[in-house]
């Protein structure tokens, strides 16, 4: 009887000391400034700059709110902050070769990344673009309308960024560069960073996602010359007949490969969804 009430007492301590039985930790979360709210499995939690080193599991979606900014510290040796309205969710996926557990639904973000070694990236995904780092300070930026911006902002040993879109391949973007995915197309030719267009990209406010200026970028990021790249209008489409012709071809074998990826995150996440009924 003494024993078995000890094994009763020992997994009730066990229970009451897990965070969540079973979950798997992300990361560490700061409140800076504001409030954060997490929706992890079906319950909803807020909290405060009260509330120091929350833990972020795997399949949390976290929700920054007006004038809020969070530090999260990563398993994956990144630390990510986090502007005012920023939407995040953690959960695994895989885009081809690349994988990790960071997607950003909305708003802007800076990842610092150090301590990589041999291959290793730390990878961010959003609707219709993967960012792979390594070793480098970052800016990103995604909206309602399914564009993503990125600037490198420094490293230490020059290592750029790659940018990939559901079309195209990988776009390297030296440090002091911006690029751009705009919707089903391929990373667009990167744009060096100056002036005014810094300064916005400095800022890692974003309005509130339910709101019209979510769908916009901000004017200096707008002309800033980031253009679309993809399509038979491509200047690099191809030298003479016979290059264009595989041009074209691989082109449109991406247009499919991006349709059937654009159709399955649709059916599988919804981020429009996760944005205007979870956090309403």
């Amino acid at each position: 009887m003494k024993l078995k009430t000890s094994l009763i007492g020992f997994m009730a301590v066990m229970l009451l000391s897990a965070p969540a039985w079973g979950a798997t930790k992300y990361a560490e979360a700061v409140i800076e400034k504001g409030k954060m709210t997490v929706l992890s499995k079906g319950q909803r939690a807020v909290y405060t700059s009260k509330d120091q080193n929350v833990v972020i599991n795997h399949s949390d979606i976290i929700r920054l709110g007006s004038s809020s900014k969070v530090v999260l510290r990563t398993v994956e040796k990144a630390t990510l902050t986090l502007g005012s309205n920023a939407v995040l969710h953690v959960e695994p996926w895989q885009r081809k070769e690349k994988k990790g557990a960071m997607r950003m639904l909305f708003g802007r973000f800076r990842a610092v990344v150090t301590g990589l070694s041999g291959g290793e990236r730390f990878n961010v995904r959003t609707a219709t673009a993967t960012i792979g780092v390594k070793g480098t300070e970052l800016v990103g930026l995604t909206n309602t309308k399914d564009q993503t911006v990125m600037w490198v902002e420094s490293s230490k040993k020059r290592n750029p960024v790659d940018l990939t879109g559901l079309l195209g391949d990988d776009k390297e973007v030296p440090v002091g560069f911006v690029s751009a995915v705009y919707g089903v197309g391929e990373a667009n030719r990167p744009v060096r960073v100056t002036g005014a267009l810094r300064e916005e990209l400095q800022n890692l406010d974003s309005p509130a996602p339910n709101s019209p200026a979510a769908s916009t970028l901000p004017p200096a990021v707008a002309g800033a010359g980031l253009k679309a790249e993809g399509g038979e209008g491509d200047a690099d489409a191809g030298d003479d007949e016979g290059g264009a012709a595989t041009t074209a071809t691989e082109f449109g074998q991406d247009q499919a490969d991006a349709a059937q990826q654009q159709a399955s995150d649709a059916a599988t996440e919804n981020f429009s969804t996760k944005l205007k009924v979870e956090f309403q």
